[in-house]
């Protein structure tokens, strides 16, 4: 069976496989918690600068999620990890999901100013008022958060929520847990939490007008990278002064 014709028989897990993952999920972000801790107590990092161990921390934690699905949808069910979350070719050009992912995000930062999105203080604030904590949470934020994000909300979750509810709800139950998961980090402003879960809603909808994850992930690879972009060089005009 080929990969794009596998990928489009519909997941093998279900509601059950779901919880598990969530469980050990949770699991992972303790632990990462505990390593960091670890880590910048034996390396004597002072609490200023705990800023530039947060981005490797959370590679860490994309790191053990990635492994928790694979361990979930290759040892569980054995099948090939990339053509059961959907990873294959699709029937357009990357250039047509990255300029979606542009254009979604200059309508999302419009759509901010129009809900008036309250300035919050959060960690990423904290993390984008130095240029090197700017600079890596702009890269693992284009890069690999988005791989991450992409594999486990539209490839392993959304299938099952679309089977059971049909692609309209499926899509919508998948952005709102996309949504949910982002609040904390942006200081549980409503308009943040509508404005990720619009942008899950059109990520969703991407991975299944195109039947793969590869063409989601490339759009909101793009989405967060065009979101980044200005801030990051204000980051740096500031840091020059």
């Amino acid at each position: 069976m080929s990969p794009e014709i596998e990928s489009q028989a519909g997941p093998s897990w279900d509601y059950n496989d779901l919880v598990l993952f969530v469980f050990l999920a949770v699991l992972s972000i303790g632990a990462t918690q505990l390593i960091t801790t670890a880590a910048n107590r034996a390396l004597h990092i002072d609490k200023a600068d705990r800023a530039l161990t947060q981005m490797p921390s959370q590679v860490l934690l994309y790191g053990l999620l990635i492994g928790v699905l694979y361990c979930v949808l290759k040892m569980q069910f054995g099948r090939p990890f990339l053509p059961a979350i959907a990873w294959v070719d699709f029937p357009f050009s990357g250039m047509t999901a990255i300029m979606f992912g542009a254009i979604l995000a200059v309508l999302n930062v419009v759509l901010a100013q129009l809900l008036h999105t309250p300035e919050v203080d959060t960690p990423i604030k904290h993390l984008l008022a130095r240029r090197i904590t700017a600079l890596e949470f702009g890269i693992i934020g284009s890069t690999i958060g988005p791989l991450c994000e992409e594999l486990v909300f539209r490839g392993f979750m959304q299938p099952v929520f679309v089977r059971t509810l049909g692609p309209a709800l499926g899509i919508l139950v998948t952005a709102v847990c996309f949504g949910a998961l982002h609040l904390a980090q942006n200081g549980f402003a409503w308009q943040s939490g509508a404005l990720i879960t619009i942008a899950g809603i059109s990520f969703g909808w991407m991975r299944q007008a195109s039947g793969s994850t590869k063409a989601s992930t490339l759009m909101h690879s793009a989405y967060n990278f065009t979101i980044f972009l200005p801030v990051f060089f204000q980051t740096g005009t500031i840091a020059n002064k």
